[in-house]
């Protein structure tokens, strides 16, 4: 036997109320509850006691799901169409009208089903045509029929082949299944480990780690720069290799704090394989400064450890280098002296040149 459901909604409207805004008289309702079908359109009429005239009040429509469930504004007189919702006043017929266009399952309050059970040859036979038919009343106050259709499926008894393309799809199905369950847990255990290694990172407080400060000179290729304008070099300070981000960066120059032409890091940045946290900061110094042996830079990292603040400073000396116009000098010099001693030693050579061939005249001949 073959279990098919065949169902049609029968919708029904509870205590849809018309009311006037504060009205001492007595507001009478066309009908409190009509079945319908889904898609069907309703139309509910309300109108005042004799001799009370609509048009001195303000007419409202309300709606009540199921009975204890509070009360919903709909729609009042005048308003413009609200989704399937449309009020209409006829002051001439004192009436106020409610209609309901293209009701759905989820205006309804109550539905009916039915359920057949048949026999699975006969499900399986193409010609076999199963109908439900429903009566019900409408607005109208009359009994109207609606029902519904559906043919069997055909092709006849299930074949061993059937069976066997069934069997090797579900086969299939179950492989792909499993593949994506590995996938997928695969990607979630790493996820996991992930985060319990920086939570066993985070609670630990061994882990507290001081920075390592490092500064870096300018770079030849800045301070040679044929075409530099601005006579400035750049020191480069590396905090590196710290833990927690808790950092400030300062500098100085010949043991008196700089804050002008100085950048540094907003925030320290995280390196998110060892967990552990950088930062950066540059000044810009005058080239004469840097030129000069006297002076040092120094670069202070504070760092708070949760209790206390900690500075680690690392310090740079301008290089000994002597000033480009002593180099030119020097390097004519040795130059100028070459060349003196070039041409004494040339000179010398034509003066003994000269002195022995005089000498060679006065011998007397033999």
């Amino acid at each position: 036997m073959t279990n098919r459901q065949i169902t049609i909604l029968i919708l029904k409207w509870l205590l849809i109320v018309c009311q006037s805004q504060t009205s001492p008289h007595v507001v009478f309702q066309s009908k409190r509850f009509i079945s319908v079908l889904p898609g069907d359109k309703v139309t509910l009429d309300c109108s005042m006691a004799a001799g009370v005239s609509m048009s001195s009040y303000t007419m409202y429509w309300y709606r009540q799901d199921h009975y204890g469930q509070p009360i919903k504004f709909i729609i009042k007189e005048y308003d413009k169409p609200k989704q399937n919702y449309e009020a209409i006043l006829n002051t001439n017929g004192n009436m106020f009208s409610l209609t309901v266009s293209n009701i759905t399952a989820q205006d309804s309050v109550a539905s009916t089903q039915t359920i057949i059970k048949v026999p699975k040859k006969d499900w399986r036979k193409e010609s076999n045509i199963f109908t439900c038919k429903v009566t019900y009343y409408t607005e109208k106050k009359a009994y109207k029929d609606k029902w519904a259709n559906i043919s069997g499926t055909g092709g006849g008894g299930f074949e061993p082949e059937d069976y066997l393309k069934s069997s090797k799809t579900m086969k299939l199905a179950y492989g792909v299944f499993i593949a994506k369950s590995a996938l997928y847990g695969l990607v979630i255990l790493v996820y996991v480990l992930r985060k319990v290694r920086m939570i066993n990172f985070y609670l630990s407080s061994t882990n507290i780690t001081l920075p390592k400060v490092k500064i870096l000179p300018p770079s030849p290729k800045e301070i040679c720069s044929q075409d530099k304008r601005d006579k400035w070099s750049t020191l480069v300070c590396l905090a590196t290799g710290f833990y927690p981000d808790h950092v400030s960066v300062s500098w100085k120059v010949n043991g008196e704090e700089r804050q002008e032409n100085v950048s540094t890091d907003t925030s320290a940045q995280q390196d998110k394989t060892t967990l552990m946290y950088h930062i950066s900061s540059r000044i810009k110094i005058n080239d004469k400064d840097w030129t000069d042996p006297k002076n040092n830079f120094t670069c202070t990292i504070h760092f708070f450890n949760g209790d206390d603040y900690i500075t680690v400073t690392n310090t740079i000396n301008s290089p000994k280098v002597k000033p480009k116009g002593l180099k030119l000098i020097g390097f004519g010099y040795i130059i100028f002296l070459s060349k003196s001693l070039l041409y004494a030693l040339i000179v010398a050579g034509v003066v003994c040149k000269l002195k022995f061939s005089a000498q060679k005249k006065q011998l007397p001949e033999d």
